[in-house]
């Protein structure tokens, strides 16, 4: 249940499932690959989704990936939008720094726990995420 009212102040409630699956091979003790298959049904809003994730984890710190995210189900057949996005990864302790290129879905976008509403882009990101 996703209750638009009350997390994004519109009008409506959207009922969706998903399945998900997600597998990491390790190959090595540096290197591994993970791979990540989703699909959403939804009665409403963009209805029916897909995406997959493919990541290379090699050298300890640094990963390069590839992800889709494919709104097949929606009613208007132009708004049927690729959101694509690759890139590259370093982890150094508590650091993490991240340069991608894609297009980003706007809306509501939920990171570990984390929710925030973010505007849809096409272009060049770059992300820093510490702890101390």
């Amino acid at each position: 249940d996703y209750n638009q009212d009350r997390i994004q102040e519109t009008s409506g409630q959207i009922y969706a499932h998903t399945v998900a699956f997600d597998n990491i091979v390790q190959i090595n003790k540096t290197n591994s690959v993970k791979l990540e298959v989703q699909h959403q049904w939804a009665e409403s809003g963009f209805k029916n989704w897909a995406a997959g994730l493919a990541e290379f984890n090699f050298l300890k710190n640094w990963s390069v990936f590839a992800t889709d995210q494919y709104n097949y189900g929606n009613d208007k057949v132009e708004d049927r939008i690729h959101y694509y996005s690759g890139g590259v990864v370093f982890r150094k302790n508590s650091t993490r720094v991240q340069a991608s290129y894609g297009r980003q879905r706007g809306g509501l976008l939920c990171v570990g726990g984390v929710c925030r509403l973010v505007p849809e882009n096409t272009g060049f990101t770059l992300n820093l995420n510490t702890t101390f």
